[in-house]
């Protein structure tokens, strides 16, 4: 297995099913992304329902009388509305920290602690690539004057990393 390992990460390639298990990997891995997207979206959704339903309603400049009922619908609906919302945002951080949780039980087999770090920090802390690149080398003398090097370097950890992941989840099936 090991051996099998060093040559796919020397650059042989996968066979069409394994470069399918691959994709799908990271778009597990992207899906989570969007998943914690979702959920900050939603919960802006639902701040926004509750300065609402706060705010007072215009003044009736028509002229024409208004039942108090009006008021009392427009207030339950709301309510109705923002409770069905947090049972939805429940639902998803729900989900959201299984998956984390499942992510998180596949890096910890990895063996190379840079490639857990790029994982976590891309995936799991949702970081953009130059906090990745910058937390896994900035702290090297030379990492300004090889900058480019050291982006590299971390794309092979990451493609390196991915396939690593593909291979433990083929193995825990």
């Amino acid at each position: 297995m090991e051996k099998e390992n060093r040559a796919i990460v020397r650059g042989q390639s996968f066979d069409n099913s394994e470069n399918g298990e691959r994709e799908a990997m990271k778009l597990r891995l992207m899906n989570y992304i969007d998943l914690n997207r979702e959920i900050d979206n939603q919960m802006e959704r639902l701040e926004r329902m509750h300065d609402r339903a706060q705010t007072p309603s215009g003044p009736n400049l028509s002229g024409m009388p208004k039942s108090s009922n009006a008021v009392a619908d427009r207030v339950g609906n709301a309510v109705t509305k923002m409770l069905a919302l947090e049972e939805e945002i429940n639902q998803l951080i729900e989900q959201r920290d299984n998956e984390q949780k499942s992510i998180e039980s596949l890096v910890k087999k990895l063996r190379k602690a840079d490639e857990k770090a790029v994982i976590r920090m891309r995936y799991l802390d949702i970081e953009d690539w130059d906090e990745v690149q910058f937390m896994l080398f900035g702290s090297k003398r030379d990492f300004n004057d090889n900058y480019d090097n050291y982006k590299q370097m971390m794309y092979r950890l990451h493609s390196s990393a991915i396939t690593h992941l593909t291979l433990i989840q083929r193995s825990t099936r």
